[in-house]
């Protein structure tokens, strides 16, 4: 088929200076949430999330929480980052994508010493001694 391996974003929600995407690929349930804002230098994403799955008449979008003028919303190398968004426990792999690792729970703190990595529609980072992790949820310290 001729939209075979290609992605498609649709507007989810509208706010005057954010937006919220659902990701995927053409003619298949979405897999991401990417929340863009406007700034002096334009539109840029701020946060992504993975997509849930919508619930029966309802689509509610799951905006993060603020992110503080200057302050950094993605990890880094070296970055001190935490777990938030896990549901308990952010299950770890030994490649990104690949298989478990282990598991970190919710609110717990690592050093990120590799990465960033991108798998289909998601950015992994290495946590220094523990395995892979998708960026959606951590959180810099």
């Amino acid at each position: 088929p001729a939209d075979l391996g290609r992605h498609c974003a649709v507007l989810a929600e509208q706010r005057p200076d954010h937006r919220a995407y659902v990701l995927g690929p053409v003619s298949s349930q979405p897999q991401l949430w990417a929340f863009l804002r406007h700034g002096t230098a334009g539109w840029s994403v701020y946060a992504t999330a993975p997509f849930e799955g919508w619930a029966p008449g309802v689509r509610p979008v799951p905006w993060p929480a603020p992110v503080p003028p200057g302050a950094t919303p993605a990890p880094s190398a070296g970055a001190t980052v935490e777990v938030a968004g896990s549901g308990g426990c952010l299950p770890l792999r030994r490649e990104p994508a690949g298989a478990a690792a282990g598991c970190l729970p919710e609110g717990g703190v690592a050093t990120v010493d590799g990465g960033p990595v991108q798998v289909s529609l998601t950015r992994w980072w290495r946590l220094a001694g523990l395995g892979w992790a998708p960026e959606p949820y951590l959180r810099p310290r």
